[in-house]
């Protein structure tokens, strides 16, 4: 699933412009009942639940693999997402299975994809990291040695405050927003701070709407 766009000439206004290249506003999947657009929606909900949380005391990573084929039972499931965070372009890939993360890579790319100079954040095979930066930060070399198998790295060294993964991991957690019909919402009057009705009487008399 891409949101980059292609090089049609219609409707160009509407692109978002990044680097050399042009990105979607929206895209939409549709098709009928059990083609996998809900599963496509829980992949995504999967991926950001494990960057932002722990698994919890039973270390087991609730991962579904594919089970169209006997191979995939026990086959490790993987994933890959590019995205744009602080005018960065990220790719974020990795491999689990209900155990342990098999194996994991943040790499910083080129605006036409391709992996920029020094840009391996890092790299992982099971319990072993390797930092591919040339100067990598105290927090960052620090969070090598805090392996946990059913954490990914990017997780861990966020939690250090290694900046070099900061600003992908907040990208998970303030950017990426998952609504499904199981979405569980707040109370405006929460969200507000007071009555909802009194904040929009507020707004609507700064805005003279009589």
């Amino acid at each position: 699933f891409s949101m980059v766009a292609t090089k049609g000439r219609a409707r160009r206004e509407t692109l978002a412009r990044w680097g050399r290249g042009s990105i979607l506003p929206i895209a939409a999947v549709y098709g009928g009942n059990a083609s996998g657009k809900t599963s496509f929606a829980k992949a995504l909900d999967f991926v950001r639940n494990l960057v932002l949380n722990d698994v919890g005391p039973s270390g087991l990573i609730p991962v579904r693999p594919c089970l169209t084929a006997n191979a995939s039972r026990k086959a490790p499931s993987g994933f890959s997402l590019s995205f744009l965070a602080d005018e960065r372009l990220y790719r974020l890939t990795f491999e689990v299975t209900e155990h342990a993360v098999v194996s994991e890579k943040l790499e910083r790319l080129t605006t036409r994809g391709t992996i920029a100079e020094d840009g391996i954040v890092y790299s992982r095979k099971g319990d072993a990291v390797d930092v591919g930066l040339r100067r990598p930060s105290e927090q960052l070399s620090l969070a090598t040695h805090a392996i946990v198998p059913h954490r990914l790295f990017l997780s861990i060294a966020s939690q250090l405050n290694a900046g070099e993964t900061l600003p992908a991991f907040k990208w998970f957690a303030d950017t990426l927003l998952i609504v499904t019909p199981n979405t569980h919402w707040a109370r405006l009057d929460k969200l507000c701070g007071g009555r909802f009705e009194d904040k929009v009487t507020n707004l609507l008399s700064r805005f003279a709407a009589g």
